[in-house]
This record gives structure tokens, C-alpha cells and sequence, in this order.
């Protein structure tokens, strides 16, 4: 599992998730051995996240006079005992220290440096650690260096010493170096503010359950690491009775034989990834060359009857009574179609080349896997893909059907005998405009002239009109013949697409199947004739070498989780730090009574 962004609400909750992320992954691997103390570990843990109480280590570098030792026993809390203040040898244990007046009820756990600093794998870590210094003659480096393991990392420390003296100042240091927040008190003058009380007051009352989560975070990242620890163990007794037990079968370790003639279904199925990989490469690959020849617009032959269409530059024209009929050119479909056909079937015939030879390599395959795995000699007989079927499927999907036919305006000798006579009744519709026309008749040598080259203009006016038109007429035509041809070429591509792609990959699929199917029946006949061959010593070897096979994948799926609780608390146990409420805020003890040094950098 991975966290999300943690907050003071949701470290606890989180933290005991991950505790039962853990709990599943120790009941996975049952019924193995060895993880009865994770489980018990994970079980005190639990219980230690629904406590009320806040665990606090207590730890005498050197103990304190009989007065200063009272007054810090009343500082710790109500019913605390000076004793194991007053002495650096005082036994080991843990006092239970009600709730009072409103402040949080504490565990105080005494400790000793004579002691050591290691702890038990999954026991609970103290959020806080308080160190009691009555002289600071004993803070060599020899002991600051032995109380490295104790602070390293602790959400909050309280120093009680004499904290004015210079000797005093490598230890404050160290404690703010590694520790994430620390306090300081001086022994000849305690506050009045007991400890609980100040961990019952803001900022620290909001951060009890940060406390908890803490303790239990630490507690199961040493959890973890036994766990580890437990399946190298595992990992490692399971090596060594395969590798006993493939020397009592006769086979190399390593080997997959002898897990294979157990298995006669496992075989098949390795089988069937084998064949089946090599024909996905090779469906894919099929799809992705007929896309690159016929998508549109980018496949090659998409491109290059774009181009033939383009270039289509006059149509078959029929001349009728009041126009002239287009369409186009036969040549032209025919050459279309042509090319369209020797591009697909040399596409095809590829295709079929490929298909051809990745069958015979299925059958050395086949065979190669059976021969390793000491199965039975087949060699499967696959059926060819014809030529046929490709002229057969050009036949019924290379087809064109242009709906196209056009007009073109057809003009005859009349048309244009009046187009021209509209020019030389310029003249006498201007004569008549403007009252001349008495005068046409009486200057005939003018206006004959006139007429005649007014005549003449319009013959050629007419004749050059005549032929734009046509021309305008034509590339419009053509326009429309071309785009009736490409919804029928983006046709003819999609159903070629379609048909090959089916005829291609289901042949193919057939004749997997019907190999696969003859090597099943091939394996559980030559496993059923070992088994009645196999001495009984035989069969409980592969038995025991089966289990061990599934011990193993096991090991690998507890592993994935184990891995996973790891990695979630180092995150969850780094993004606690910042969670930590800051020394110094509001309702905290004044300085001087107790003094609040910011979380110092991690080491």
C-alpha cells in the first residue's frame, strides 16, 4: 500500500492500516514456521496504538542529589518515586502514571545506560525521551556517543541537568541535532507545570495520537526487518531441498524438466505463452504494415491514388440534343483499379511470405520446448494460407461504383447566330434610344460599317466567353468526379482492411489452435505413460518438488508486501516530523521554566 499526505487526524489510523497490511502478509504465509513472534509483535502493537497513556523512556546518565531528585519526581508526575532518579543503577521498569486534573496519563519506562540501547523487535519506541544529567563531570565522548542510538530521531527530548553550565552544551547540541524538537530544564529550578500537564497543553495536546503512531511506526519497521530477515531464512532452506531433491530426480538444478513432467498442463500452457507471443508480434505487426499501406490520408496507396485523382484532368463526354453528358473515363477506372490491385495483392503476398515462415518457426519451436522439457516428440503440421484467397478477396472488395454523371451546356449554330445578333442591334437600339433613326437609312456608308465590326466583335466576344465557359465547366465537373471517387477508394480500403485482417489473423488463430490442441493431447498421453512407468519414490519426489515450487511463488507474493510496509513507514515515520506541532507556541510553558528549542536537522 502507498499513503497519502498525512495529517495529525490520520497518522494513527494510517499507521494501524499498515499494521494489518502487515498481519495479512504473516497469515499469507502460513502455515510456515517462524512468524509467531511477528504475529504477537503486531498483536502488542495493536494494542499499544489504542492505549490512552503516553510512553515515555526515562533514561539516568547520572543521577541526581536526594532533593533535586524529589523535585523532579513531582515535575515527571504525581505518584512518580524519586528512586530511580537518585540512582544510575535503579531497575529497570515502568510506571503507571494516572491522569490528573486534566493531564494525560504517562508510562515512564526507567532505563539505564548500563543497559544498552537496543530494544526488542516490535516493541514500541517512546515518542519522548527524558535524560537525566546530575553532573556533567560523566558527558564524555564515550557517553555522548553511547546516547547517540537514544536520540536519534526522537519527536521530543527533555534534558534535566544543570543546563548552565558550558559542560552541559555538547549534550543540548547533539540532542538538537538529532533528536526533532527539544526541551530543556534546569535541575535546581523545576516549573511549576508538571510534564504531563505540559504535554496536556497546546501545542502538545493535539499531537498524542502523533505520539502513538510514532511509537507503533518504529515498532513495525523492526517488525519488517525480522520478517526480511525470516524469508532470506526461507528462501534459503527452500534452494537447498530443490536443489536435494532435483539430485534425487536426476536432474540439473536450474532446470525446468522436472517441473514440467510433473505438470503436463503447465507444459501446455508454457507452450501456449510461447506460440501466443510470437503470433501477437506478428498480428500487430501485420495491422500496423496494412495501416501504413492503406489509412487514410497517410498510407502509402492512399497517397498515391490522391495523387492519380488529382490528376485526372478530362472526362468522357457524350453529346446529346440540349447538352453533353460527362463522366469518367473508363481508362482512367480501369488503370485506378489496376493499380489499387497490384499494390494490395503484393501487399497480401508479403503478408503471406511472413505468415508462411512464422509457422514453420511455431513448429521448431514447439518441438525445441517439447525436446527441453522431456515431453513427447511433435511436430505439428500447419496448412498454408493459398494464394486464392487473395484473388478471392480482391474479386469481392476491389470494386468501383461511381455514381457520377455531369452535364455540360451544349450550344448550337442558332445559340450562337443569336448571341452574335445581340452585339449589331447595339447600333440600332442606340439610333432608336436617342431619335436617329432616320438617319441610319440616309448615312448607310457609316452604319453598315459600324454593323459589320460590331458583328465581327461579338463573334469573337462570343467565341472567347464560350470557351472560358467550358473550361470553367469542365473543372467544375472534374472537382465532382473527383470527389465522388474518394468516399469510394476510403471504402474499398476500410473492406480490405477488414477482410485481410480477418482472413490473415483467423487462419492464423486456426492453426494455433489446432497445433495446440494436438500438442495437449500429445503431453497427457506421454505424461499418462510416465506416470504408469513412474516408481512411487518418483511421484513423491515431484510432489515434494511441486510444493517447494509453490513455497516459492509464495515467498515471492509475501515479499512484494512485506516490501510495501516498509516502504510506507519510512514515508509515513518522515512525514510525521513534519507534522510535529513547533516548541514555543501558544499555551507552551514560559521560557525560563521549561525552554523549547526548535526540531534541530535530522543527522
Amino acid at each position: 500500500m502507498s499513503l497519502v499526505k498525512l495529517t495529525l487526524p490520520t497518522a494513527l489510523p494510517a499507521v494501524r492500516q499498515t499494521l494489518a497490511e502487515l498481519g495479512r502478509a504473516a497469515k499469507e504465509a502460513a502455515p510456515l514456521p517462524g512468524l509467531e513472534a511477528v504475529a504477537r509483535g503486531l498483536d502488542k502493537l495493536d494494542e499499544h496504538c489504542g492505549r490512552k497513556a503516553l510512553d515515555l523512556d526515562l533514561v539516568v546518565v547520572t543521577p541526581l542529589d536526594a532533593e533535586p531528585a524529589a523535585r523532579a519526581a513531582t515535575w515527571i508526575g504525581g505518584g512518580f518515586p524519586p528512586a530511580p532518579l537518585a540512582s544510575a543503577s535503579a531497575a529497570a521498569g515502568v510506571f503507571e502514571l494516572p491522569a490528573r486534573d486534566g493531564a494525560v496519563a504517562l508510562a515512564v519506562r526507567v532505563r539505564s545506560l548500563e543497559e544498552g540501547t537496543a530494544s526488542a523487535a516490535g516493541a514500541p519506541r517512546p515518542a519522548i525521551l527524558v535524560l537525566v544529567v546530575g553532573s556533567t563531570a560523566t558527558l564524555t565522548a564515550e557517553t555522548l556517543a553511547v546516547l547517540d542510538p537514544l536520540l536519534q530521531d526522537r519527536p521530543r527530548v527533555f534534558l534535566i541537568g544543570p543546563v548552565t553550565e558550558a559542560a552541559f552544551k555538547p549534550l543540548e547540541e547533539r540532542a538538537r541535532a538529532r533528536a526533532w524538537s527539544c526541551g530543556m530544564t534546569d535541575a535546581a529550578r523545576f516549573p511549576e507545570t508538571t510534564l504531563a500537564a505540559h504535554l496536556s497543553s497546546p501545542p502538545w495536546d493535539t499531537a498524542h495520537d502523533l505520539f502513538r503512531a510514532y511509537s507503533a511506526a518504529v515498532g513495525l519497521d523492526s517488525l519488517a526487518s525480522v520478517f526480511q530477515l525470516w524469508m532470506e531464512q526461507q528462501a534459503r532452506d527452500v534452494r537447498t531441498r530443490r536443489a536435494a531433491t532435483q539430485a534425487k530426480l536426476g536432474v540439473k538444478p536450474g532446470a525446468v524438466t522436472a517441473r514440467a513432467a510433473t505438470a503436463p498442463a503447465d507444459l501446455a500452457n508454457e507452450v501456449k505463452a510461447r506460440i501466443q507471443r510470437h503470433s501477437q508480434e506478428f498480428e500487430r505487426g501485420a495491422n500496423e504494415r496494412l495501416q501504413d499501406l492503406l489509412g487514410v490520408p497517410a498510407g502509402s496507396l492512399a497517397r498515391e491514388t490522391e495523387a492519380m485523382i488529382l490528376g485526372l484532368d478530362d472526362l468522357a463526354q457524350e453529346v446529346k440534343t440540349t447538352k453533353i453528358e460527362t463522366r469518367i473515363p473508363e481508362a482512367f477506372l480501369e488503370k485506378l483499379l489496376r493499380t489499387v490491385r497490384e499494390r494490395v495483392a503484393r501487399h497480401c503476398a508479403a503478408d503471406l511470405v511472413a505468415q508462411n515462415d512464422l509457422l514453420r518457426l511455431l513448429a521448431q519451436e514447439i518441438e525445441r520446448a517439447l525436446a527441453l522439457a522431456q515431453g513427447p516428440s511433435v511436430v505439428p503440421q500447419f496448412a498454408y494460407l493459398a494464394e486464392d484467397r487473395v484473388r478471392r478477396m480482391l474479386d469481392m472488395n476491389v470494386a468501383l461504383h461511381v455514381q457520377y454523371r455531369g452535364e455540360l451546356p451544349h450550344q448550337g449554330f442558332s445559340e450562337y447566330f443569336a448571341s452574335v445578333r445581340k452585339y449589331s442591334m447595339l447600333l440600332v437600339m442606340g439610333a432608336s434610344m436617342f431619335g436617329m433613326s432616320s438617319l441610319m437609312r440616309q448615312y448607310r456608308e457609316i452604319t453598315v460599317p459600324l454593323t459589320i465590326l460590331l458583328v465581327l466583335g461579338g463573334t469573337y466576344s462570343v467565341i472567347s466567353s464560350t470557351r472560358r465557359e467550358r473550361v470553367e465547366s469542365l473543372e467544375r465537373e472534374l472537382d465532382t468526379a473527383r470527389n465522388a471517387l474518394r468516399p469510394e477508394l476510403k471504402r474499398i480500403f476500410g473492406e480490405v482492411q477488414k477482410a485481410w485482417s480477418a482472413t490473415l489473423i483467423g487462419f492464423l488463430n486456426e492453426q494455433i489452435a489446432r497445433a495446440l490442441a494436438e500438442v495437449e493431447a500429445a503431453v497427457k498421453d506421454h505424461q499418462a505413460r510416465r506416470g504408469a512407468e513412474a516408481s512411487p519414490e518418483r511421484e513423491r519426489l515431484q510432489r515434494q518438488l511441486a510444493q517447494l515450487d509453490a513455497v516459492d511463488k509464495k515467498l515471492l507474493a509475501v515479499g512484494k508486501a512485506r516490501d510495501g510496509v516498509a516502504a510506507t513507514v519510512a514515508q509515513a515515520i518522515g512525514e510525521m516530523r513534519a507534522l510535529l506541532p513547533r516548541p514555543g507556541a501558544a499555551g507552551a510553558p514560559a521560557a525560563g521554566a521549561l525552554r523549547g528549542a526548535a526540531p534541530g536537522p535530522a543527522s
